[in-house]
């Protein structure tokens, strides 16, 4: 079969996981660091070190190479080649690990105990008022500013092909009631696919929102391409998107994707075909809803496709989240330095932040919708995300 692009799907691609199992301004260069020169690492992935230090844990599984630091869980480079073969890294990122402490932008980081906004900061949870900290406008936003992207995670079960990073979250933490305990598993499989688990299971006797998100940036052009994404072609299976109000808190209304035609992706197009009659001016910035969930009974489904035509390198999105937050970067501007001394500027990237609908725990009508975001003593929230990397 082919997809709406009118390329054909590889006909050997790995299983989608069960629910069980920039645009650079150039201003240097340098060469990306290996953690194998400082000798801390066996064959193709690091071994388990401090959660103190930030040399990379390698993953790699034919040409399929990710690096990752334990600084916010975060994914630092991802190398995949294109169609002629030469071999790029897809990611906006930081140099060094020890500078993913100061991630304003949330480059490839884990994002939460909340992802996306919270109205105002607040939420009653079980008749009590909560007030988090208001760090984007009038909003909380990505767990606050000392949210889980900031925070050293331990990694475990550390492989070739594999590493889990856990944190533990405690009562009170950025405001947030409950402990927490999260982990995050990375995964490759077979040689094309990385597969991201997401859990966080509740610790005492209290309940507490949770909705993690992956927050990696892709330009499958390169990080250091010089092109930023708007020529990228995307495809998303979605047929309605969240109404925002001023503040880019939803309204509760779902919109269809037909009402504005600079917001419909279903059939596929260049990301930069409509992005200048977006509301609100700096692109999209705007959450999708997928099919409708209910509760176990998700399941991974492939949800997104992304294609940089004059690479030929694809990325399929596929996950068990009800939503997906489309970012295409309107708020870098070129001021942060990034890996290999790229000034990341506007449209350098493009997120899709698979989660639970933003502001949910605030709107009962996503929680009844499947949109599920709060959790209680001994239950488990997951939430699996695969990506699948191909040429056309």
């Amino acid at each position: 079969r082919t997809s709406n692009f009118g390329h054909p799907f590889p006909s050997k691609r790995p299983p989608l996981v069960s629910k069980e199992s920039g645009f650079c301004r150039d201003i240097g260069a340098s060469e990306p660091t290996d953690c194998s020169a400082g000798g801390d690492t066996k064959r193709n992935g690091c071994k388990q070190i401090s959660p103190t230090m930030t040399s990379p844990y390698i993953l790699q599984s034919g040409a399929l190479r990710v690096e990752l630091v334990s600084v916010g869980a975060s994914i630092q480079r991802i190398l995949v080649p294109g169609r002629d073969g030469h071999v790029s890294d897809v990611v906006l990122g930081l140099e060094n690990g020890d500078d993913y402490e100061d991630n304003a932008f949330f480059f490839g980081c884990v994002v939460g105990r909340v992802a996306n906004r919270i109205s105002k900061g607040r939420f009653r949870l079980n008749g009590r008022e909560y007030q988090l900290e208001t760090n984007n406008g009038p909003n909380h936003l990505h767990g606050g500013s000392d949210g889980l992207h900031r925070k050293r995670w331990t990694a475990t079960e550390v492989t070739d092909t594999a590493v889990t990073f856990v944190y533990l979250s405690p009562d009170g933490e950025a405001g947030y009631p409950g402990s927490v305990a999260f982990s995050v598993k990375y995964e490759l499989i077979g040689e094309n696919q990385l597969c991201v688990t997401m859990r966080g299971r509740v610790l005492g006797d209290l309940q507490t929102p949770i909705n993690l998100a992956q927050h990696t940036y892709f330009n499958l052009a390169g990080h250091a391409s010089g092109r930023d994404v708007l020529g990228h072609e995307l495809k998303l299976v979605a047929d309605t998107f969240l109404e925002l109000d001023a503040s880019q808190i939803p309204t509760g209304v779902r919109r269809s994707v037909g009402d504005l035609a600079c917001m419909d992706f279903r059939r596929g197009k260049m990301i930069g075909a409509g992005i200048e009659d977006v509301p609100g001016g700096m692109g999209y910035d705007h959450n999708y809803c997928f099919s409708s969930v209910d509760g176990d009974t998700r399941e991974v489904r492939e949800v997104a496709e992304l294609r940089d035509p004059q690479s030929g390198r694809v990325m399929v999105v596929s996950t068990d989240a009800p939503g997906a937050q489309l970012y295409t970067a309107g708020y870098l501007d070129g001021s942060l330095a990034g890996k290999d001394k790229c000034g990341y500027e506007k449209y350098g990237g493009v997120c899709i932040e698979t989660q639970a609908l933003p502001d949910s725990i605030n709107r009962e009508e996503f929680l009844k919708g499947g949109s599920n975001v709060v959790y209680g003593p001994a239950e488990e929230y997951r939430q699996v995300v695969t990506y699948t990397f191909t040429t056309d």
